[in-house]
C-alpha cells in the first residue's frame, strides 16, 4: 500500500489565510492510485526518485526521477509505479482556491 505523507507547515512569506497542501507520496513497484481522480483545484507534482506513468486525461505520460506536472482544475488523474525501486512523489496544491 502506498505511503501518504502530509506536511502542514505554511510558507513564511504566504498570509494566514492561504494554504498548501503538500504530501509526499510513496510507491512500491506496480502499485497505482486504485482511482482516477479528478480535483477542482490546479496542482502539481514533483517526482522524487522511482519511475512510473502518469494519466492526465486521456494522455499517458512516462515520468522519471526530477520531472514535473502541473494538473490543471477538473482533468482525470492517474499514476501507477513502475521499475524495480519504488517511486517517491512531492504533491502541492493550492486549498483556498475558490472553485467558482
Amino acid at each position: 500500500m502506498f505511503l501518504c505523507i502530509f506536511l502542514n507547515s505554511s510558507f513564511p512569506f504566504i498570509s494566514d489565510t492561504y494554504f498548501w497542501l503538500r504530501k509526499i507520496m510513496d510507491f512500491q513497484p506496480g502499485e497505482f492510485l486504485n482511482v482516477k481522480e479528478v480535483h477542482y483545484n490546479q496542482h502539481g507534482l514533483l517526482l522524487l526518485e522511482g519511475q512510473g506513468i502518469y494519466r492526465l486525461s486521456d494522455s499517458w505520460y512516462p515520468i522519471q526521477a526530477g520531472d514535473a506536472i502541473w494538473m490543471a482544475p477538473f482533468v482525470p488523474q492517474w499514476y501507477a509505479a513502475l521499475g524495480k525501486t519504488r517511486s517517491r512523489y512531492l504533491l502541492y496544491k493550492d486549498v483556498n482556491r475558490n472553485p467558482l
